[in-house]
């Protein structure tokens, strides 16, 4: 019972038969690291997709307040002049390194991604995330493009740079306020 106050979100992955635990942080994640629970008929052990941290000097990647991104996602970079699309109705369980090395393969233009990761109460939607194209247009591969239909999963292209509004859920468009 002491673990599920300390979760943010748990999620089975039906593709790879596999457990999520989202825990609100890294340290409350390493305490519940290595612990046997029952899952299914059989006993699972815990494992922290993290790597662990050192006491002590911490090199500048595991240094959390070296890895904190501006406003706009970036880390020192000018981004007025980028190309914003937010991508919508993604899953945590998806494969989001192979989604973008696809988006990256189609359109040809190198960009920056970041999850849009809400917290409290509303964190278990947190499934948004945003891609600044270096250029400030739209590429060619991505123009009047407002769904993708990934491995059966419709992933929505809000194209944010052209329009402040979301796009609704069920048909993409931007304008109305239907959701699914």
């Amino acid at each position: 019972m002491a673990m599920l106050k300390d979760l943010k979100a748990a999620e089975y992955n039906d593709s790879t038969h596999s457990l999520h635990l989202y825990f609100f942080d890294r340290s409350t994640a390493a305490k519940w690291n290595k612990m046997t629970i029952p899952f299914r008929r059989q006993l699972v052990q815990l494992i922290s997709a993290h790597p662990t941290e050192t006491t002590g000097e911490r090199p500048k990647a595991n240094n959390v307040w070296n890895r904190q991104l501006g406003v706009d996602g970036l880390q020192n970079a000018e981004s007025r002049s980028k190309y914003k699309i937010q991508l919508l109705n993604t899953a945590r369980s998806m494969n989001m390194a192979l989604f973008l090395e696809y988006l990256k393969q189609t359109t040809g233009k190198r960009f920056y991604a970041y999850p849009l990761d809400a917290y409290g109460p509303r964190s278990h939607q947190s499934q948004m995330w945003e891609v600044l194209f270096e250029e400030e247009f739209c590429p060619k591969a991505l123009i009047d493009i407002n769904r993708i239909i990934w491995r059966g999963r419709t992933i929505i292209l809000h194209h944010a740079s052209k329009h402040r509004m979301a796009p609704c859920l069920i048909c993409g468009a931007a304008g109305h306020f239907a959701r699914a």
